[in-house]
């Protein structure tokens, strides 16, 4: 059997089995990591507030210090707090006192009880934008944005 036949077969042998092997994929810790895991408990309130991608990746960290990173870089700490001081339906001038006053606010020309109230703040790694939305004076919704 000649050289060129013989890398031919294993060139086909190699083939073969890598055809015959699904790729690996990797869609999050299973529940026996997550059964004797602390990260859970510890980054529980965070998690809740974490897309599916942001997930994925934060389960992948091996330290603490890792995760505590990545909550502050990713906006996620922002917002657990917004989550915690503000409520749907709290009048503007709590907000105020909890947040301070907006960087600027917007109100829609058509309807004057329609306004967005704008928020700045710096944690050292990146800067977010938070949007609190009023209805007559009174929170519907707000959003946190990474700049």
């Amino acid at each position: 059997m000649s050289t060129r036949h013989a890398a031919l077969l294993v060139l086909l042998a190699c083939a073969a089995a890598c055809e015959s092997e699904p790729p690996v994929r990797y869609d999050g810790p299973t529940d026996e990591w997550l059964a004797q895991s602390r990260v859970p408990q510890k980054y529980g309130p965070y998690l809740e507030r974490m897309t599916s991608e942001e997930r994925v990746a934060f389960h992948r960290l091996t330290s603490d210090g890792q995760r505590d990173l990545f909550i502050e870089e990713h906006g996620i700490a922002v917002r657990k707090m917004l989550d915690e001081l503000l409520q749907v339906g709290m009048p503007a001038n709590t907000v105020r006192q909890v947040l301070g006053p907006p960087k600027y606010w917007e109100t829609l020309l058509r309807d004057t009880s329609d306004e967005t109230w704008v928020y700045y703040r710096f944690n050292g790694f990146r800067r977010s934008r938070t949007m609190v939305y009023f209805r007559n004076g009174r929170v519907v919704g707000w959003d946190s944005f990474l700049d």
